[in-house]
């Protein structure tokens, strides 16, 4: 992987001669990211923890997605069965 990446640098300079010279180590982190970046995007759609996607969301540059959901209606309380006698309860 080392050397495919400096290989890679090689032929991206002389591709793109006209371009500013880029610093090596600054090309291959922009390489791994776009390595790592359809792979990432992919772990975001799966259940994983709060601090992992967090973390994802960070290195992607990504703004987090605070959902505020608002509280749920006053919940109906559960009532017995008119078939069912009292004595049944448990």
């Amino acid at each position: 992987m080392d050397q495919a990446g400096i290989n890679s640098n090689i032929i991206f300079q002389i591709v793109k001669r006209d371009r500013q010279k880029s610093v090596r180590r600054t090309y291959l982190f922009e390489l791994g990211l776009q390595l790592v970046r359809p792979h990432t995007e992919r772990r975001l759609t799966k259940p994983v923890p709060r601090k992992l996607k967090e973390s994802i969301m960070n290195i992607l540059d990504m703004k987090t997605e605070e959902k505020v959901d608002p509280p749920p209606a006053k919940l109906l309380k559960q009532t017995r069965c008119i078939l069912c006698p009292r004595t049944n309860d448990r």
